[in-house]
């Protein structure tokens, strides 16, 4: 079950988080390995650009390692790369990709092979995994593709969009009718992942992997919040996730509204690694 929230903290927000910005392409994200790890085993980066023909991008991933696997971090980390590069690349004409969601497939998928070649650390009995939630930005157009539970999130001023289907257990056993919601919930492995990028056992054949990919047109202003669970298992209610960003104010820039999000998840105790990327998108 998500961690039970403290209740809000009067901490002021911390500018001085590690962020990485850019201002022109309102594009920004932030990261921390919360108050309980001494190390990040998330994964958050981005990308911008034009294309041939003239057309803005941006690519926006995040990835969380699987904590009971080996080389967490390492995982994470090939597949934020990889995913991110792989769809930059389709973006300026690198690739013979045809499509966007297409992209997204082949992008997820290459970073899973990767992932599967690493292999475990030796006498590991846990095999290397990770999380990711990417988007892709070309115009006005969104994709998006996941494994996993990381999230992302539409907010505009008539409300939020959750984007994402988590893929762990309670869902799975609601989606097929072997539990109610109320029963999965109270199960223990409710939020056990049942997807992720990497081989399910050490040293067997790679599975190939599942991802979901969903396309839609962004039209009036609004904000793409990409995150790990270490933000939304505090606000895993889409309207808490909007009743949050509107406490940053209104319209802030994409860096300080990256910051505010990673500052609430570790104000809120901070239990597991916390990441998130922002886009602002302005229409025209």
């Amino acid at each position: 079950m998500p961690p039970s929230p403290p209740p809000p903290s009067n901490v002021p927000l911390e500018l001085d988080l590690p962020f990485a910005m850019d201002s022109e392409w309102r594009v920004a994200s932030c990261a921390h390995p919360g108050m309980r790890r001494d190390h990040n085993e998330d994964a958050v980066t981005f990308a911008c650009g034009t294309t041939p023909r003239g057309q803005p991008f941006r690519v926006l991933v995040a990835c969380d390692g699987v904590s009971t696997g080996s080389r967490a971090e390492q995982a994470s980390q090939i597949a934020a790369r990889m995913i991110r590069d792989t769809l930059a690349r389709f973006c300026l004409g690198a690739t013979p990709l045809d499509g966007a969601r297409n992209a997204m497939a082949a992008a997820i998928a290459e970073a899973h092979a990767e992932i599967c070649a690493q292999g475990s650390d030796p006498g590991s009995t846990e095999p290397p995994g990770t999380t990711c939630v990417a988007a892709l930005v070309l115009r006005d157009r969104l994709t998006v593709g996941w494994v996993g539970d990381s999230r992302a999130y539409w907010l505009t001023d008539r409300g939020v969009e959750l984007l994402t289907r988590d893929h762990s257990w309670v869902n799975e056993a609601v989606a097929s009718g072997e539990a109610t919601l109320a029963e999965a919930l109270r199960a223990p492995h409710a939020h056990a992942l049942t997807r992720c990028l990497g081989p399910h056992e050490p040293g067997e054949v790679p599975p190939p992997v599942h991802a979901d990919v969903i396309t839609r047109r962004l039209g009036d202003r609004g904000t793409l919040v990409l995150c790990t669970d270490g933000l939304w298992n505090y606000y895993p209610i889409p309207e808490q996730m909007a009743g949050l960003v509107q406490r940053c104010g209104p319209g802030p820039t994409a860096d300080r509204l990256a910051r505010f999000l990673v500052h609430k998840a570790l104000a809120r105790g901070g239990h597991d690694n916390v990441s998130v990327a922002v886009y602002s998108h302005l229409p025209g």
